[in-house]
């Protein structure tokens, strides 16, 4: 209030200083602004009203000439005097950050004089830009992008300010704004930063749009005004100002004077080309990505034009995890592709990112390609040893360790490849730096401990590996599952290992109750590997009665008997002269009949 008392004391003494001494009006107006008497708006509003008030009377009289001219005419304000005021206060209005209304009718009257003197660059229009870009470089760093958009306005839109319109716009994913300033750009006048501003603008708000896949409408914009607000429309609209952009650049009448710049790379970095896979990928338009990497990706450079290979993007690693999104649901053609660009060089598995090896991974999951999971898994365990100084099993603390690993893979997508991995002596290793890697990463969940290294008993191949993974729960103080038990029976018995198969058919039947985790119900599977093993070992082996006793119990817990372990009980009871024992046994089975409770 106080402010506002102030200003209107001194408006008179303005108004008075105006009609009279410009250069004292100039320096009153300042003096108000700098020693905070009054705001820029206020000081401006005198001077404001002697612009505007012969303006309603020219645009009632005739449309010639404008009113704007009309203005500067009837007021009696210099010409030199009005683009002093207007670069004056359009420094201060940039350097307080907060644009007036008054600074901007007034910037535009000045330019406005201006170009009707001289269709050149006005002096305005080069000060504006000096001052308000830098300044809106600053606000889009600090993260006030719509401060930055608002200061834009304020500005004169030459091919500089649009673009730096363009950055400040797409920082907060308007790309519909973006879109259209980079219309208003002449395409000789595109560069790379602000295809990959517009993209990055559209590829952020493609990915929120992903789970809903409802229409992106702005608050501030008309769906009737603007059709640029569907999905489909935003797809199509990157490929064609992508496609825009490259013909411009490879168009040989531009730069027919300039060779040096006709064979240049048209891409410096994979910025622009990285979104626009992110963006197909989330429409899941694969065909278009898939023709896209073919035009900018794929190229063979001895075999094509020079126009093509500068055509061609250097694609990094984050180019490549937005390339195997966006072929996500083609997933041989994926991973035909990045495995083309490994061999090239172009990416090392070294470089792969967490994002990018996920990708990848599940690409791998999909097709069964055990080789290409285990390359990569291998190369995370490679990258683990540069950051720690040592294997995953070696000295260091488990913080260090997990600040050293990328995020790991979802639960279930781990275990399937635990099993995919599981099934090869040549994925021993990777197996291991993965379930390690996984351990190291969720080393607060013990459930998740439990699930994986389970997994990996009952994925084993040979009594020794599963033993080693079963001591590994052991260390954990983790229970191991009914499930891997049964397994381990089933290894014992291939291996002519009886005892430890009984042992472990023991711990199922009597012991899982003594554990706190309730009883099992045993299965006719583990019947017929517990008979398996005593049939099969070597003499002298166990007693027919080992055998009968296994048999009894499992009929009376109403287990569904076999012909395997039927046949199994009879064979050993023979084998020892035990016939009358076979004979009954033989009777009750024709009685109760085999498969059945």
């Amino acid at each position: 209030m106080a402010s506002t008392i102030h200003a209107a004391d001194h408006a008179p003494a303005v108004r008075s200083e105006v009609s009279t001494d410009w250069s004292e009006a100039l320096r009153h107006c300042s003096t108000l602004v700098a020693s905070g008497v009054c705001g820029i708006d206020q000081a401006l509003m005198p001077l404001m009203r002697i612009l505007s008030a012969p303006v309603a009377i020219a645009a009632t009289s005739s449309p010639t000439p404008s009113p704007s001219v009309t203005a500067y005419r009837n007021a009696g304000i210099p010409d030199a005097v009005l683009r002093v005021f207007a670069l004056r206060f359009l420094r201060l209005s940039t350097a307080s950050g907060e644009p007036s209304r008054n600074t901007v009718s007034l910037c535009r009257f000045a330019q406005q004089r201006d170009t009707f003197h001289s269709d050149s660059p006005s002096e305005l229009m080069l000060a504006s830009e000096k001052v308000a870009i830098p300044r809106m470089r600053e606000l889009i760093d600090d993260g006030l992008w719509s401060a930055a958009c608002q200061l834009f306005h304020c500005s004169v839109a030459s091919d500089v300010g649009l673009a730096v319109g363009i950055e400040a716009y797409s920082a907060g994913a308007r790309w519909v704004e973006a879109t259209k300033l980079m219309e208003l750009m002449s395409p000789a006048a595109w560069t790379e930063r602000e295809l990959a501003c517009v993209l990055g603008a559209m590829y952020t708000t493609a990915r929120k749009d992903d789970a809903t896949k409802r229409k992106y409408t702005p608050k501030h914009v008309s769906t009737d005004e603007d059709p640029l607000v569907t999905e489909e429309a935003l797809w199509r609209t990157a490929l064609s100002i992508t496609q825009k952009f490259v013909c411009t650049r490879i168009d040989v009448d531009a730069y027919s004077q300039h060779r040096a710049a006709a064979e240049a790379p048209i891409f410096s970095s994979s910025s622009a080309i990285s979104n626009l896979f992110g963006i197909l990928g989330c429409f899941r338009r694969w065909q278009q990505a898939l023709t896209v990497a073919a035009q900018h990706v794929l190229r063979e450079s001895e075999d094509d034009d020079q126009h093509s290979r500068a055509a061609v993007v250097p694609l990094n690693v984050v180019g490549l995890s937005q390339l195997c999104f966006a072929l996500q649901s083609k997933w041989s053609i994926a991973l035909a592709i990045s495995s083309k660009l490994i061999e090239r060089g172009v990416v090392r598995f070294e470089e792969l990112d967490a994002v990018a090896m996920q990708r990848m991974l599940r690409c791998c999951l999909s097709g069964n390609r055990w080789a290409e999971a285990s390359r990569m898994v291998d190369a995370w365990s490679s990258r683990y040893h540069k950051a720690t100084g040592g294997p995953l099993e070696e000295s260091g603390s488990e913080s260090s360790k997990r600040a050293a690993l990328p995020p790991t893979l979802h639960l279930d997508q781990c275990m399937k490849l635990l099993q995919l991995l599981g099934t090869r002596s040549e994925t021993r290793h990777a197996r291991s730096s993965l379930l390690q890697h996984h351990l190291l990463a969720r080393a607060t969940n013990s459930d998740i401990k439990s699930r994986a290294i389970n997994a990996m008993v009952q994925s084993a191949r040979s009594t020794h590996e599963a033993h080693q993974w079963s001591n590994e729960l052991e260390t954990h103080g983790l229970l191991e599952e009914n499930e891997s038990l049964v397994h381990r029976v089933q290894l014992c018995a291939q291996e002519n290992m009886w005892r430890e198969s009984l042992r472990l058919c023991g711990i199922l039947l009597h012991d899982r109750c003594h554990q706190g985790v309730g009883s099992y119900i045993p299965t006719a599977s583990l019947h017929d590997w517990s008979q398996y093993a005593i049939n099969s070992a070597p003499a002298p082996g166990p007693s027919w009665e080992v055998s009968v006793s296994l048999f009894s119990h499992m009929m009376a817990a109403h287990v569904p008997m076999s012909d395997v372990s039927f046949q199994a009980v009879v064979r050993r009871c023979f084998s020892q002269g035990a016939s009358q024992q076979a004979n009954n046994v033989f009777a009750l089975m024709m009685k109760r009949g085999v498969g059945r409770r």
